[in-house]
């Protein structure tokens, strides 16, 4: 039977040689991982068996396991094949002079990937009644304070992915833009500065990005925005969502919406291994690829370098991934512009169903969420 044409591009792009070549690399660099195919599955030992995956994957209906992984680890084991040589050298380079450049054939190909997977999770198939109850039965989904545990209200995998909560998450300054709060359930990375110019280093080494020229303009980060030099001289913080965290995105002031778009770019993974466990994981921290931690106050932790990741990229793809942006404008309580960026985690990708420029939004007004592509 011949594949589907999605999956036909993919060979006729990359080869069964590159891909087995490619293969062969995340084998070398992650053998226990590979064996298991991530989560118990079969494994994962040549090109074909690849092919096999992301054919599979079409047709995706997502389940998950009590340690709330197995949804992670098919994502990533997917994407470190791409992330390895020679399939990472067809893709649009990360780095400050990709910014606004066409992607390659092979990086649109990625999207056009992630958009067919994302279209079946919109379908009914890709959620079952059988396959809701391993979400509903991994305590980190936390799906009891969904507006409906039961599941019966989900008609698709995306419906259960973007699910409300029955109460509304609450702060402790309720209406005052003297605290930004946090836009979702995330866990907080790091903030940079940005110079009068506009430009700003994600790192957390500065000299030795630096010294490779990885300097980005605040602009860039918002797909040139027409309020982007607004934040000259201003802060931007990096924070990040796990697969099982409520994806449904907040006000974090209260204001006006003058722009909500998404800007079309990348998708794209940066995945490494686990020193210590040996398994995948997506990088989500942006800076130096070797530093795995940062105690405050304290020196970073260097991964060893014996498994250190095949890709030697930074984790400042989210200058180059599609993105939702959000403007909102608090000048009425002197704050100013505040913006938002809600970056894609490879198949995961924001939406922005209902917001305008003009609307009136409250602090922790719901404006947006994430669905699978």
């Amino acid at each position: 039977m011949s594949p589907p044409p999605i999956i036909q591009e993919l060979i006729n792009a990359a080869g069964m040689d590159g891909l087995n070549q490619a293969v062969a690399a995340a084998i070398q660099a992650a053998p226990d991982f590979m064996k298991q195919n991530g989560s118990g599955e079969p494994s994962i030992t040549n090109g074909q068996d690849f092919v096999n995956l992301a054919t599979s994957l079409l047709q995706w209906v997502p389940t998950e396991d009590t340690n709330a992984t197995k949804v992670l680890d098919t994502i990533c084991l997917f994407y470190f094949v791409l992330d390895q040589q020679p399939l990472l050298g067809l893709q649009t380079q990360i780095g400050p002079d990709s910014v606004g450049q066409p992607l390659t054939s092979f990086s649109q190909w990625i999207v056009k990937y992630a958009v067919q997977i994302g279209n079946f999770m919109n379908a009914p198939p890709s959620l079952t009644p059988a396959s809701f109850q391993t979400f509903a039965k991994s305590p980190a989904y936390r799906v009891s304070e969904c507006i409906d545990p039961t599941g019966a209200s989900f008609h698709c995998f995306n419906d259960f992915f973007s699910r409300r909560l029955a109460q509304p998450r609450t702060i402790s300054s309720p209406n005052s833009n003297l605290t930004v709060v946090y836009p979702a359930d995330s866990r907080f990375d790091d903030a940079w500065t940005i110079d009068a110019q506009g430009n700003t280093t994600p790192t957390d080494d500065p000299h030795e990005i630096s010294s490779k020229g990885l300097t980005y303009t605040i602009a860039e980060l918002l797909g040139n925005s027409q309020f982007a030099s607004s934040f000259n001289s201003g802060v931007w913080a990096h924070s990040f969502l796990d697969t099982f965290n409520y994806h449904r995105m907040h006000s974090p002031v209260s204001g006006t919406v003058v722009e909500a778009r998404v800007i079309q770019a990348a998708a794209y993974l940066d995945v490494t291994v686990n020193s210590k466990t040996g398994q995948l994981q997506g990088r989500r921290k942006i800076g130096n690829p070797n530093i795995t931690d940062r105690p405050k106050g304290g020196n970073p932790t260097l991964r060893d370098p014996n498994v250190t990741p095949t890709a030697d990229d930074y984790s400042d793809y989210q200058f180059l991934q599609t993105r939702g942006l959000i403007v909102i404008d608090t000048s009425t309580s002197g704050q100013g512009n505040i913006g938002y960026v809600a970056g894609t985690c490879d198949n995961f990708s924001p939406s922005i169903p209902s917001l305008r420029p003009g609307r009136f939004l409250l602090q922790l007004a719901e404006k947006k969420h994430k669905r699978i592509s």
